[in-house]
């Protein structure tokens, strides 16, 4: 089994707010997926690291990690399987996003193996 970095999100934006975030967090284009049973909602590639977007999860809340309270998740998969590449760009990103102040994160590896969090805020949580 694959082991991939992946950021859990929290927000109250709406999703095309979100998307623009990623993109610019990113630096890369989005493609949204147009089929209905595909579970990535969208698409991208930033240095040599795929960028999955689903907008919904099914994971369960384990091993102190409330996942239910991160219904977003962003997967980045290196396509040259360079474990440290993937991580240095799933912490930029996921610095590029916290910088903004408007999302709830967790960043793992293999997911229960949390490397950062960034946790909600009473502006955040209010909707």
């Amino acid at each position: 089994m694959s082991s991939y970095h992946q950021i859990f999100i929290q927000t109250s934006n709406s999703e095309d707010q979100l998307v623009a975030d990623i993109v610019a967090a990113a630096g890369c284009r989005m493609r949204k997926l147009e089929t209905m049973d595909a579970p990535i909602a969208y698409t991208g590639r930033t240095r040599r690291v795929a960028v999955e977007v689903k907008l919904n999860h099914d994971l369960e809340d384990d091993l102190g990690t409330n996942f239910s309270q991160y219904p977003i998740v962003i997967t980045l998969r290196s396509l040259d399987s360079d474990k440290s590449h993937e991580e240095g760009v799933a912490k930029e990103i996921f610095n590029n996003l916290a910088g903004g102040g408007q999302y709830a994160m967790i960043l793992t590896f293999n997911l229960y193996n949390v490397l950062a969090e960034q946790p909600p805020t009473e502006k955040r949580q209010s909707t």
